[in-house]
């Protein structure tokens, strides 16, 4: 695969899209003006009503979730959406970042790699605060009800045809459908 396109349709919630959202409402810990909803992305349940969306999208948000609340983070994903519905998550490949750093060893390019740039304030929001690998993401993902597809490594990533993030080897997709 050398593409990978964003495929969501009908009522879409983005969560964690800061100041460039691709869909509304978006939810977002950041008080910006691109953002519907500020609202605390580990406090559950966020303020939606069950099977409320079609769609949920998550570029590179779910890193930033606490280790200790990422399982109700992805139960959370799974009550908002409809029967049928998908989510679609962006986020670092843990596995293949640290086997980076084996190979290129500690610097600074992969310290932030895996702790994340850390620009957004308050700091703690820059942070990656969990990791996964392809079968751990899907562990979690089965558990929660989800059907799952793992992509990894990450190809380009478009959204009507329009690209948002090149091929990245330490980056995956994972795709859950409530069934």
């Amino acid at each position: 695969m050398d593409v990978y396109e964003i495929q969501l349709e009908g009522k879409v919630l983005e969560i964690g899209g800061g100041q460039r959202p691709l869909f509304h409402p978006n939810i977002d810990a950041q008080n910006l003006p691109t953002v519907d909803i500020v609202h605390d992305l580990e406090k559950f349940p966020y303020p939606f009503s069950d099977e409320e969306f079609d769609g949920i999208l998550g570029m590179y948000i779910i890193e930033h979730i606490s280790w200790r609340k990422v399982k109700q983070f992805i139960r959370e994903l799974y009550r908002l959406l409809k029967p049928g519905g998908k989510v679609i998550l962006l986020t670092a490949n843990l596995l293949e970042q640290c086997r980076r750093i084996m190979h290129y060893g500690v610097n600074e390019s992969t310290v932030e790699m895996l702790f994340g740039s850390q620009e957004f304030e308050p700091s703690h929001l820059g942070c990656h605060k969990c990791g996964f690998s392809p079968a751990y993401a899907e562990d979690l993902f089965k558990e929660a009800g989800f059907k799952v597809r793992i992509i990894a490594p990450m190809p380009d990533v478009y959204y009507k045809d329009i690209p948002l993030y090149p091929a990245c080897k330490t980056d995956m997709i994972i795709e859950g459908m409530k069934i």
